[in-house]
């Protein structure tokens, strides 16, 4: 049983031993759980809103001045994500540079659809926000959401001029994605509200949250999760996160391998991803480079914003041209 499927092991168990508890979890739900809270900008800046093919939109966040080089951030994904995350890069990005963030698909102040989010809807959202943006930028995304920006600058390389990685996913030896019962189970009418709202009560997210940091969890974040987690359709794009289907296998041989552009990789520990292929691919790989930000556990942006910053600012100054 591991971290992330640990809540809902529990959850299916006392569905089968527990009836009663099971059904005064799921009337909590029903009756004293807030699915539609007030939701804040998450970054300091109103969103706007780009459309992805069909009917559904994202929002993006921009700050910085208008003529300076681009960057794009990308946020992970989870069950509280949102661009919240790549709070204290964009304020500090934002002095110089012109910074894009977006909420993915299914996320934040994006539109939520009850739908099957698939690879194909995240990336189309990283996608969209470049197209946006119109130039070349520099990509930041941080964990699963790295393996949608190495998707986007496989379909349009030429909105990419680099891209910074931070704790991302796909560099594990071993498969331990989750089983896809659990998204089954989270998309599920009711009882799927009540699981999810379980993973999301404020103790779960502090636990979750204090995994990924070495010092207090910063309390911004934290609270801007449970309000994220706690919108209407939130649960549908998380629900594919938890089954699995939105990780690439084998990301070394069929993703991260097809990259043109220049990429950094910023890590250190991480209770939810490991790197144990990232020193033989980037040794085999030309132009993409490894730097361990000392004393993190997954959140360098908040551990270390200012070791994290300058990482990033060097990588984008020394690129040639």
């Amino acid at each position: 049983m591991n971290i992330l499927t640990a809540p809902f092991v529990l959850a299916r168990r006392a569905l089968k031993v527990a009836p009663v508890a099971a059904a005064a979890g799921v009337a909590y739900s029903a009756v004293a759980v807030d699915h539609d809270l007030p939701l804040p900008s998450p970054l300091a800046a109103e969103p706007s809103f780009v459309a992805l093919p069909g009917s559904r939109t994202v929002a993006l966040y921009q700050r910085g001045p208008d003529e300076a080089p681009p960057v794009l951030l990308v946020h992970s994904v989870n069950a509280a994500a949102s661009a919240a995350e790549m709070r204290p890069l964009f304020d500090e990005l934002s002095a110089d540079l012109a910074v894009t963030a977006l909420d993915l698909p299914g996320y934040g102040k994006s539109e939520r659809e009850p739908i099957e989010y698939d690879v194909a809807t995240m990336t189309a959202g990283v996608v969209a926000a470049l197209e946006h943006v119109g130039r070349p930028a520099h990509v930041v995304a941080l964990s699963l959401g790295a393996e949608f920006a190495a998707r986007a600058e496989n379909l349009r390389p030429d909105l990419v001029a680099s891209l910074t990685l931070i704790s991302p996913t796909g560099f594990r030896s071993t498969d331990s994605s989750p089983p896809e019962w659990l998204g089954d189970l989270v998309r599920m009418p009711v009882v799927g509200q009540a699981a999810f709202d379980a993973l999301t009560s404020r103790p779960s997210i502090h636990y979750f949250l204090s995994r990924s940091f070495t010092g207090e969890v910063d309390a911004g974040l934290e609270s801007y999760a449970y309000l994220t987690a706690h919108q209407p359709n939130a649960r549908y794009a998380p629900a594919s996160f938890l089954a699995g289907t939105l990780f690439t296998r084998n990301a070394t041989g069929t993703l991260y391998s097809q990259v043109a552009a220049p990429t950094q990789v910023l890590f250190d520990e991480d209770a939810y991803s490991s790197f144990d292929e990232l020193a033989p691919f980037t040794s085999q790989h030309a132009g993409w480079t490894a730097r361990r930000i000392p004393d993190t556990r997954g959140l360098p942006q908040f551990d270390a914003t200012g070791e994290t910053v300058k990482a990033i600012r060097e990588f984008i100054q020394n690129l040639p041209g």
